[in-house]
């Protein structure tokens, strides 16, 4: 639903007070050679394409337009995803989605910019884990990012404080001596590829992102080692509760950490 829009052609300004999403889900599938499910639905049907011929811009036709939306509301969307292109393949989702925000968009002109802000998220029953394994390997309960901004042309990202709230993860050591969480995060193939683009990619364009706070509470951690131990964890951490301050990958940063065992 769109609420409260008005758009001048003349000075190329939009201007939309809210939009709101309420429910729905998206499915998202990758098969076994690695096409997207939604890929399917753009390539069926192909039309011809004939020439086109662009006319001269102008430095009027150049001015970009300007759009302004003063609040963004998704409310009980979910997500599901599959990727059955690596092995082994993965399932994830989330149950609930809630987010807020508002939008401020210049495109058209010589380079677009974009600033999101008052970013706000809510996560609920999020969970990821191979798809060979009777139960997902992570499952956060709730997560939150509070009072969040990202400014397009730096590449900039900042949130306030995001929290984890009521999950358990399980860390295994496979018989065949892999880790499952590396796994889920990328198989070996994939890892030393991401690797390599990681290398190439220029430090001009790389996302810079700041967390001024990160705090965790009640999380479980079971440790097993299935070549040793294959029926029971090796040990098992219990109200993991911590709190990181100032995170952005570069710097150093202070905590506190919690745990029972």
């Amino acid at each position: 639903r769109i609420m409260g829009s008005s758009f001048d052609f003349v000075q190329q300004q939009g201007i939309i007070d809210k939009i709101a999403i309420t429910g729905g889900t998206a499915r998202l599938a990758v098969d076994e050679n690695g096409v997207i499910t939604f890929e399917n639905i753009v390539k069926s049907s192909k039309l011809p394409s004939s020439p086109v011929h662009e006319p001269e811009v102008t430095k009027s036709e150049s001015k970009p337009w300007k759009i302004d939306l003063s609040a963004f509301n998704l409310a009980g969307f979910s997500l599901e995803y599959q990727d059955a292109s690596r092995s082994p393949g993965v399932n994830a989702g989330v149950d609930t989605i809630n987010i807020d925000l508002m939008a401020e968009i210049e495109a058209g002109g010589d380079q677009a910019r974009g600033l999101i802000s008052n970013i706000a998220v809510d996560l609920s029953g999020i969970f990821a884990g191979l798809a060979d394994t009777p139960e997902p390997e992570i499952r956060i309960n709730k997560l939150t990012i509070e009072e969040g901004s990202y400014d397009l042309v730096p590449n900039t990202l900042t949130m306030e404080k995001i929290s984890i709230n009521d999950g358990k993860v399980d860390l295994k050591r496979q018989t065949d001596g892999n880790i499952n969480l590396a796994l889920l995060v990328a198989p070996p193939e994939e890892r030393i590829i991401a690797e390599e683009l990681t290398e190439m990619e220029s430090e001009d364009h790389a996302l810079q992102f700041l967390a001024k706070i990160i705090a965790v509470s009640d999380i479980e951690t079971t440790f097993s080692d299935l070549s040793v131990q294959p029926d029971s964890p090796i040990i098992t951490l219990e109200d993991i509760s911590g709190v990181l301050n100032d995170v952005d990958g570069q710097s150093p940063m202070t905590f506190n950490l919690e745990l029972k065992i």
